[in-house]
């Protein structure tokens, strides 16, 4: 029995001694933007070993481990502190987890308890951890310029999202974060990969720009409609103060998220005042006409009656009049034609719908006019 409660004691002081440990991760914020960045302190209060921080899943370390370590003496009682900090910018949008941290003391091993931090999207002022790294913040802007605000609904309106750069700054480098889009429009990218470098102005200052996205959009709705951001993580090499061995000075690398923000588009309806009853929701610039292959025909033969809309416009989106015959013509189902591009300024060309007809029996026949 002696043994036992022996035992029951060293138990009970080795709890104790492990119930001083503390060993804590705190983050400066709990919620921040895309273009943020965020401080996490892995703090204890013993002289641990070992320390192992997490992997940082869906974060990228811009700078770390900071350490520091400090002691102090009160009222004879000594206390002690040690850190580890990183600063770190988020990949994308979410909830993200920041897993445990592990550290050893005495033989036994301590680990912080896991939290989340909520990554929003970008905001137009963006909250740094460590302002020193935000060095190139007037010298990279990201813009997405609307040809039109207030477009009818299925009038097309183009997006250019432009990257400008200061003339004393370059880049390196850039990765896609978030990608706008565009579930209340048919959109069309249009291919630029040959886009080059251009001499411009931003807010009346000289800067270069490159255009890195250019979207065809046709609003299928209307009313108050979002245009989500384009947001890019930028390898931004910018001046310092230093020269090398010729006098020329040194460039040090960052990482910049820059966001082209999003933006409000207000769809107005179609005017109501002259329209059609048979009004099929085509808006542009069009000629239209009905051609026939054949005038007469022989017994047995068919004839080809195309339906045919050419010009620039919604031809992808518009629907064509139907062509109604007679009861004693026969009509199949039309083959629809399409011979559309779209450029940056919208649908240019023709569409066509293309009926055979039959005729039941000898006559003449008049075919309805198509509105």
């Amino acid at each position: 029995m002696r043994h036992l409660i022996i035992f029951c004691l060293f138990i009970i002081a080795g709890w104790t001694s492990m119930a001083q440990v503390e060993f804590t991760a705190t983050p400066t914020r709990d919620k921040i933007a895309i273009n943020e960045r965020v401080r996490v302190e892995f703090k204890m209060n013993v002289a641990g070993d070992n320390f192992t921080p997490p992997n940082f899943e869906g974060f990228q370390v811009v700078s770390g481990p900071i350490q520091s370590f400090s002691q102090q003496w009160v009222n004879g009682k000594s206390s002690m502190s040690k850190s580890y900090s990183y600063i770190l910018k988020p990949n994308k949008t979410g909830k993200v987890t920041i897993k445990q941290a592990v550290m050893e003391f005495e033989g036994a091993e301590y680990k912080t308890v896991p939290f989340q931090i909520a990554i929003n999207g970008a905001v137009d002022d963006p909250k740094d951890a460590n302002s020193q790294e935000i060095t190139a913040d007037t010298d990279i802007h990201l813009v997405a310029e609307v040809s039109k605000a207030n477009p009818y609904l299925n009038e097309p309106i183009k997006v250019v999202y432009k990257l400008y750069v200061a003339n004393n700054t370059g880049v390196s480098g850039w990765n896609e974060i978030d990608s706008p889009k565009y579930p209340d429009f048919w959109s069309l990218n249009i291919d630029n990969r040959n886009a080059q470098v251009k001499n411009g102005n931003y807010l009346g200052q000289p800067y270069r720009y490159l255009q890195l996205r250019e979207v065809v959009l046709y609003p299928q709705k209307t009313g108050e409609l979002v245009i989500e951001p384009l947001t890019l993580d930028i390898n931004v090499e910018v001046p310092t103060n230093r020269r090398d061995f010729f006098g020329r000075t040194v460039f040090k690398t960052v990482s910049k998220t820059v966001s082209a923000g999003s933006r409000k588009i207000n769809v107005k309806s179609i005017p109501t005042a002259g329209r059609p009853a048979s009004y099929t929701g085509a808006v542009g610039d069009f000629k239209f006409k009905v051609e026939l292959d054949k005038a007469q025909l022989d017994a047995g033969e068919s004839l080809n009656a195309v339906v045919k809309v050419g010009g620039t416009g919604n031809l992808k989106l518009m629907e064509l009049p139907k062509l109604k015959v007679p009861q004693s013509l026969e009509a199949y189902e039309p083959e629809r034609g399409n011979a559309v591009k779209t450029s940056i300024s919208g649908m240019k060309g023709t569409i066509s719908d293309t009926y055979v007809i039959v005729p039941q029996y000898g006559g003449k026949y008049v075919l309805p006019p198509v509105e």
